[in-house]
């Protein structure tokens, strides 16, 4: 049976959707206010390099096309008014109360929450290097003395607290001290200016119900897709989401920048490798099946990792089916591990088809960090999505077939607040955080936005051969891999479990609607129930407990630890060469670049960082008999026992989410 196509015509999809449904321009535009404050962080910054070039009483030819090329290529030419401005500001020196306006914006930003007053000097960088255009394009020409002043009036003036004066007269103002070379800022607007991202437009123009289809993306590899939001959660996700989104975005800038300047990765021993795998969602990845090829290239390795426990690997080969961006590296890194009750040991690690061991030194230190990329592109951009897409094809299939008020239907709607639209902007809007277009400022990944989407793929259709890439399942047990982690997950997956036996108990396993529910879900979703299957309450019970837990306690939990993980320690880039064996050591800040950390500090705290909207102690199903409201009501006091009682507590309960939100 193929995925995505419901068998028969008993499960054949209702002729149109109860909700009212967004536009579809709506939700292609879903992110787009996320784009404009991007946006405008650069507008803020255009002005500050007008008012410099104006500083010697014209503005040379090669700042105008500079300045203009750079409005262009960031996407100011489609906002008329902006743009009438940067005309504007280029054929006459701009007004104060303009110049006063924008850098009390730009001073705000800088300050806000802790802001670090050296990042100042970030910003003005810039104006500094369209200073020099006229004597060579971005810093590579010398400065006049009139802008120097310029630039030294901005300078003071944005590390200034009173209120913003006026710009000084040109020719007034003393030269202020020299400035660094590039700057964080400057080296992000480069790469915007790089960007060729072409955007493919894969929705279906005819998407009026919330039917599954099959995904038009990596057709047969990826789960069904539903492209049909309700209105409602549209605004709903605008409201939430979306504005969290931004804020986070103005917000973190200051904070980001404030880490890209210690841009080295971090320092790791074994030890700290060993616990960083252990105690993180990257333990999901631990498998305890060697191929052949694994007990090929780890030769005696395997008789060490059986002495010292027992054998598993982390096996991130996947990678080698992704192209990088320029001067990116990224490569197939595979480690041997002992897992014992004390934790783990590595044994060995080998990338790109080499082998190396703890006494390898530069090599081994190279490896360990190619393991820490892969772990986190394989969570992020690969695994991590099993939790997601699924699980759109249930609330969907939901929401079509079974009646509102139906027990299951109250227990599926309760957990999917918010997640169709997420996961809808997530798939399919161009600037999502997974297309990873240069162009905007938090997009972190070391591979064109396809090389997500390959990922993504690779974790739900499997790779034939290597145990490391099961096809995906629908969940009807708990998790099941080694370390703390997975038994947090597991203590809550009982309490859930427990509840959904019960709502279970309240349904008739022979209702048609039900049996049509199960039916076009097991033709969707590999693994989940078929209706006959289904009559065991049993069964239904695993089956809501799977959609519960994965949509509440397991995401939400990924995203709370992985998002708390420095981004230096798993970086999502490298810039140095794979380990040969005869590597020559290179010094960390060298390992990645400033750009690549503040792209994934912006992403950690933009998406992976958990901001709950609604907890799952906030749920209300909205039962309509005694016993069913009995049942919710022992939940939420489990829900607090559990809490109580877990070895180690991953979480607090009351930010653990009772949908995908985030």
């Amino acid at each position: 049976m193929i995925p995505g196509h419901p068998p028969g015509a008993a499960v054949d999809a209702p002729p149109a959707s109860r909700a009212k449904l967004a536009a579809p321009t709506e939700l292609e535009q879903q992110l787009e206010p996320l784009h404009e404050a991007s946006t405008h962080l650069v507008l803020l910054t255009i002005l500050p390099a007008i008012q410099v070039a104006w500083a010697d009483g014209t503005v040379q030819e090669r700042e105008r096309r500079l300045i203009l090329e750079l409005a262009e290529r960031e996407g100011l030419t489609a906002d008329a008014a902006a743009m009438a401005k940067v005309h504007r500001w280029l054929a006459a020196p701009p007004p104060d109360h303009e110049i006063k306006e924008t850098l009390t914006e730009l001073r705000a930003l800088l300050d806000a929450k802790d802001g670090d007053p050296e990042l100042l000097e970030k910003v003005v960088g810039w104006a500094r290097d369209v200073a020099a255009a006229d004597g060579g394009v971005l810093g590579l020409g010398a400065v006049g003395s009139e802008e120097k002043r310029m630039i030294g009036w901005l300078e003071s003036t944005l590390e200034a607290e009173d209120e913003v004066s006026g710009a000084p007269s040109i020719r007034s103002r003393p030269a202020a001290g020299g400035l660094p070379g590039l700057s964080v800022m400057r080296e992000l607007l480069l790469e915007r200016l790089a960007s060729t991202f072409e955007h493919a437009h894969l929705v279906p123009a005819d998407a009026n119900t919330m039917w599954p289809r099959p995904c038009p993306r990596h057709p047969g590899e990826m789960p069904p897709a539903v492209f049909a939001v309700p209105e409602d959660e549209y605004r709903e996700f605008s409201s939430k989401i979306l504005n969290r989104y931004i804020r986070s975005l103005t917000l973190g800038v200051p904070h980001a920048l404030r880490v890209a300047t210690r841009h080295a990765v971090a320092p790791m021993d074994d030890r700290e490798l060993a616990r960083i795998v252990w105690e993180t969602p990257f333990s999901r990845l631990l498998v305890p099946t060697l191929d052949p090829v694994d007990v090929t290239r780890f030769g005696s390795a395997v008789a060490e990792a059986e002495a010292l426990g027992r054998p598993h690997k982390l096996d991130v080969s996947h990678l080698s089916r992704q192209t990088p961006l320029p001067d990116v590296t990224m490569a197939p890194t595979v480690a041997l591990f002992a897992v014992r009750d004390d934790g783990l040991r590595v044994v060995a690690i080998a990338v790109a088809g080499r082998t190396f061991r703890p006494e390898d030194g530069e090599s081994w230190a190279r490896a360990r960090y190619f393991l820490l990329q892969g772990c986190s592109l394989a969570l992020v951009a690969g695994i991590h999505s099993t939790l997601h897409f699924p699980m759109d094809s249930v609330i969907g299939v939901t929401r079509e077939v079974l009646p509102g008020t139906h027990p299951v239907a109250r227990v599926v709607e309760a957990h999917a607040y918010l997640e169709l639209p997420l996961d809808y902007g997530v798939r399919w809007n161009p600037r999502s955080v997974a297309a990873n277009n240069q162009a905007e400022i938090y997009t972190p990944f070391p591979t064109p936005g396809e090389g997500n989407f390959r990922g993504f793929a690779d974790y739900h259709a499997g790779l034939e051969g290597n145990s490391a890439y099961p096809p995906y399942r629908f969940p009807l047990e708990p998790p099941a891999f080694p370390g703390p982690y997975c038994e947090f997950l597991r203590a809550y997956y009982d309490v859930v479990l427990a509840f959904c036996r019960r709502v279970a108990e309240n349904v008739d396993p022979t209702d048609p609607a039900l049996e049509r529910w199960a039916a076009a879900l097991h033709g969707f979703l590999p693994g989940f129930p078929s209706s006959a299957a289904l009559a065991d309450r049993e069964v239904l019970a695993r089956a809501l407990a799977g959609f519960v837990h994965t949509g509440s306690v397991w995401h939400s939990a990924e995203h709370h630890v992985y998002g708390e993980l420095p981004v230096r320690v798993v970086p999502q880039r490298l810039r140095i060469p794979a380990p040969t064996g005869n590597d020559v050591p290179i010094p960390t800040d060298q390992w990645v670049r400033s750009t690549d950390v503040f792209r994934q500090e912006m992403a950690r705290r933009m998406f992976y960082e958990a901001h709950t909207v609604r907890s799952i102690l906030e749920v209300d199903y909205g039962f309509e008999t005694t016993a069913l409201r009995d049942a919710a009501a022992d939940f939420a006091v489990a829900l607090r026992e559990c809490d109580g009682r877990v070895p180690k507590r991953f979480m607090p309960l009351d930010r653990i989410a009772c949908s995908i939100q985030f």
